[in-house]
């Protein structure tokens, strides 16, 4: 085994760390502060819509992960509420954002170079889309099919297809009976 070297820190390692660690805190001070504002100025219908629903469900009971769960959630209900969307805008808004929030693309795969990341000998993962995998130069969907049966969907070897360029990820859904 060789001789590691252990380095002390220098000084300016030390500040810099004390002071990322100070940008963090006004970080959240700042957006805590800026939710705080948005919260006292937007009288939203979606938001009470959003807690209406909660409580059909007897949401967040005194569960403390689902309450901060709700909050998350009506956190971004006001933010979108305050936005001040119209019916289309605000459609469109929704699946622009549902899409990047599930990290997929919102335009085809071109499989042009940037998009790749090496995870291993020769075998490479999209950057767009985390299900895409390129190997021996051959692209695949690890998610192109799902397979369901009585218990519910899974993936197998058998759910790699083969991709072409442009490509717009999408699933096929199968029906395994025995």
């Amino acid at each position: 085994m060789d001789n590691l070297e252990v380095c002390e820190p220098t000084i300016i390692d030390r500040i810099r760390w004390k002071l990322q660690g100070i940008k963090c805190r006004i970080n959240s001070a700042v957006a805590s502060l800026g939710m705080a504002l948005i919260r006292s100025t937007v009288d939203s219908n979606i938001v009470k819509h959003a807690r209406e629903e909660f409580k059909v469900l007897g949401w967040p009971g005194d569960c403390e992960m689902q309450a901060e769960m709700c909050k998350c959630v009506e956190d971004l209900l006001y933010v979108f509420a305050s936005q001040g969307h119209s019916g289309f805008s605000a459609g469109y808004a929704i699946n622009l954002f549902q899409k990047l929030a599930d990290f997929k693309p919102i335009s085809p795969l071109t499989g042009a170079d940037f998009e790749w990341v090496e995870i291993g000998d020769g075998e490479y993962q999209n950057r767009r889309c985390s299900r895409v995998f390129k190997k021996n130069g051959q692209a695949y969907d690890i998610e192109g099919k799902v397979f369901e049966d009585e218990c519910g969907g899974y993936i197998s070897q058998d759910s790699r297809v083969p991709v072409t360029f442009p490509y717009t990820p999408h699933t096929e859904y199968v029906k395994v009976t025995k």
